[in-house]
C-alpha cells in the first residue's frame, strides 16, 4: 500500500486543465472503467502527448476526482 510522505499546497496561476473524463456508477457489480481508460490513453499516444506539454510546476502532474456522488470521475 502506498504511503503519503510529503504534501505541499501552493498557489498556481490560471491554467488550462487537459485530460479525459469517464463516468462511473458506484453501484455494486458495475465494472470500473478507469483501467480501460488508462490503457486506451497509453495505446493511442495521449499520455505521451500530455507529457510533452509544458508544466506549470516542474515535475508535477495532477489527478482529480470530482462529483463523488458516483456520477463523474475525471483523470
Amino acid at each position: 500500500m502506498a504511503t503519503l510522505e510529503k504534501i505541499e499546497f501552493i498557489k498556481i496561476p490560471k491554467v488550462r486543465i487537459i485530460g479525459r473524463q469517464v463516468s462511473h456508477s458506484m453501484e455494486a457489480g458495475v465494472e470500473n472503467p478507469v483501467p480501460a481508460l488508462w490503457e486506451d490513453s497509453f495505446d493511442d499516444g495521449s499520455v505521451e502527448k500530455l507529457k510533452k506539454l509544458p508544466l506549470v510546476i516542474e515535475g508535477c502532474t495532477i489527478g482529480w476526482m470530482g462529483d463523488f456522488d458516483g456520477s463523474i470521475l475525471s483523470i
